[in-house]
């Protein structure tokens, strides 16, 4: 089995109670920094402010979380979401909400911000966002209880594992295959 971090594995490990590391391997999930890198250097020129959350808007992802935030920080903070409920009300004046992006031109809109604020209610086994948003040049605020986290490396570290995801994966593949 693959995991795509040892908080990943330990946390099937013990919702299974079995012992897999023997039969299972570590895989970052796999992204190419250089896909970001445009955004970015367009944000540096023209500067970041604020903060941006983005997600799914459910309880696990915690906007009200994000949103309290907000207030006590009191750092104005756009929100994104595609599940956002129609005709949501902004609880407090720092707080601005978006619904949905458009896909044209959304890492230019993370890109923009200071700050990308992610605090989920329960670990997650690998959360993109946080790395997405700090490959685009925003700080990531985070809760503490990311997958990427438990591997023991400062970003540039996470950043290298994701960037040979896909090589690890294939490589870890075709031995388990026997080539």
């Amino acid at each position: 089995m693959l995991f795509v971090s040892p908080l990943h594995q330990d946390v099937y490990q013990y919702r299974h109670h079995v012992d897999l590391s023997s039969k299972s391997g570590l895989v970052a999930c796999a992204m190419d920094p250089a896909e970001f890198a445009p955004a970015r250097a367009r944000a540096d020129v023209a500067g970041r402010q604020d903060a941006i959350w983005f997600g799914e808007w459910a309880w696990g992802k915690a906007p009200d979380i994000a949103m309290k935030w907000a207030l006590e920080h009191e750092t104005p903070t756009d929100f994104y979401s595609p599940t956002m409920p129609p005709n949501s009300k902004a609880p407090n004046r720092f707080v601005q909400l978006h619904g949905r992006a458009s896909e044209e031109g959304w890492w230019d809109t993370i890109a923009r911000h200071r700050q990308f604020v992610h605090f989920p209610r329960q670990p997650e086994c690998f959360s993109m966002a946080p790395l997405e948003a700090a490959l685009l040049g925003c700080e990531s605020i985070v809760a503490g209880r990311q997958g990427w986290e438990s591997f023991g490396l400062d970003i540039d570290g996470i950043v290298d594992l994701c960037s040979h995801g896909a090589e690890r994966f294939w490589e870890m593949t075709l031995d388990a295959l026997g080539e």
